[in-house]
Formats: C-alpha cells, structure tokens, sequence
C-alpha cells in the first residue's frame, strides 16, 4: 500500500502505513521488508517514505494499550493502514482462543479514530506471499 500498485492480486491505492513489528528484531524486520519491496519490484525510497515501524518486541503485552496508545500519539487520519503483527502477541489468552480474536475485532471503534484501515497479521509466511 506505501507504494500503490497489486497486493495479492488487488490494486491497491497508495497510502501511508504503521506497521507495529512486536515480534521480529529491528535489523532482521528491516531485511525482510526490503526482500518484499524488491520482489515487488517497489522502490525503496518510496517503501522508506510510506510506512512507518514501532519495533516492539517484548515491550508491548495488551492489545487495548498497543491500540489507545497509537491512537494517542498519532493525529487522525496521518495513516491509512495500521498493521498489527503478530497479533496473538497482544491478545488475551490462547491465541487459538476464539473468544480473544473477538477481543480484539470488538477494539475497532478506537481503532477507527485514527481512520485507518486495520491488519491482525498471524502466521503468515513467506510461501503465502510468493503467491501474491
């Protein structure tokens, strides 16, 4: 989405993104961001210039704090796409817990005052994405 074009067989409009890494360190997150900008053929400045990353590994244990937190420390509207990722890391119990999965979908009216669209990312793999 930071650089417009096909997602999976999806145009996509250009917009700005926040993607919160809670469980992949910095330096490998960064490398596999840019390993997907260039299998995309994307440019990387571009790629730079769209999404923003909270590193948040081991800081960051419920999902309502992750959610009040950007939302306060973001104005509205300034992303169009926050990606959470993985989300099982901010939910409560099992993250095969149905019940918590709603949880966290029922977070969406906070979520939308910073008029983003949302992503709960959860075990997706490198496989999934050759196949876009």
């Amino acid at each position: 989405m930071a650089t417009g074009g096909r997602w999976c067989g999806f145009r996509c409009a250009r917009g700005r993104v926040l993607y919160a890494n809670l469980e992949v360190q910095e330096p490998q997150f960064m490398h596999r961001v840019f390993r997907v900008a260039e299998a995309m053929r994307a440019d990387p400045d571009e790629v730079r210039g769209g999404v923003d990353v909270l590193n948040l590994r081991g800081r960051v244990s419920r999902v309502d704090d992750l959610v009040a937190n950007m939302a306060a420390s973001f104005p509205r509207g300034t992303y169009d796409l926050v990606v959470i990722d993985p989300a099982y890391k901010v939910q409560s119990g099992s993250e095969n817990d149905a019940d918590a999965l709603v949880d966290m979908i029922e977070l969406q009216p906070d979520e939308a005052a910073m008029e983003a669209e949302r992503i709960l990312g959860h075990r997706m793999t490198y496989s999934f994405f050759r196949k876009c």
